[in-house]
């Protein structure tokens, strides 16, 4: 699922999986690395990413 979350301050919008046991937070642009939630560290999901509104 799609998440807007907050990360040691700041706000992304990636993809929320569990591999392995270990949560991570997948960008789907491939310029950006993954986010490996470890035990401990700042992380808040403000919420579920259900659709987008787009002007082309």
């Amino acid at each position: 699922m799609i998440v807007v979350a907050v990360v040691n301050g700041d706000i992304c919008v990636r993809r929320l999986n569990r591999k392995s046991g270990v949560w991570a937070l997948d960008p789907e642009n491939r310029d950006f690395l993954p986010l490996r939630i470890r035990p401990g560290q700042d992380m808040e999901i403000l919420g579920v990413v259900t659709g987008m509104v787009r002007k082309y």
